[in-house]
């Protein structure tokens, strides 16, 4: 019997310790339905596609983030790959509840249409980041469990001549050495 609730314990005891290292993932932007190419070329006039992703998460349910636009393409959409939207301009901020419930990415959260016109500038981006209505004024997920959780961001470069990149947005606010020590303790 003592085995049997040792076993017990040291199962819930895993359950809960595993369930604390859920990894929020990231939600990014991709020009291509693999979600693999975060670059995206306005050439010439036409209607283009950028596909909100929620990645490399191992379990969520839900997510609320922004889109900031330094490009000179033209908005046109925005269409949620999901019942439960909250919003409908990520311009604006978006929430939207994952349909299958606890889900692992790649999530698609939705497609995002531009009318691209040929004039946007080298190195030019679309960028997740936090929806402005957020209560935390992060980018916002909800994993499995029902905590909530903070996703990295990646941008989506437009026009890129290989002095710029694609991926985790730079960090712009300053600290000192102590300020992030901080954070840790």
């Amino acid at each position: 019997m003592r085995l049997v609730l040792l076993f017990l314990l040291v199962i819930t005891a895993l359950l809960v310790a595993g369930s604390g290292f859920a990894q929020p993932g990231m939600i990014a932007l991709y020009s291509d339905l693999a979600f693999t190419d975060c670059f995206l070329v306005d050439g010439a006039p036409g209607l283009v596609s950028v596909f909100a992703v929620h990645n490399f998460t191992d379990g969520a349910t839900a997510s609320q983030f922004a889109i900031a636009e330094n490009h000179a393409m033209s908005y046109l959409a925005y269409a949620s790959a999901h019942q439960v939207n909250v919003g409908n301009d990520p311009r604006v901020g978006v929430a939207v509840t994952y349909d299958a419930g606890c889900s692992v990415g790649p999530i698609l959260l939705g497609t995002i249409s531009y009318f691209a016109n040929g004039l946007s500038p080298l190195c030019s981006d679309i960028a997740v980041v936090p929806d402005p209505v957020a209560a935390s004024g992060q980018i916002e997920g909800v994993d499995c469990f029902f905590n909530s959780t903070f996703p990295f961001s990646e941008r989506l470069l437009i026009n890129g001549d290989g002095t710029c990149f694609c991926g985790p947005l730079p960090a712009t606010e300053e600290s000192t050495w102590g300020g992030v020590k901080a954070l840790y303790r």
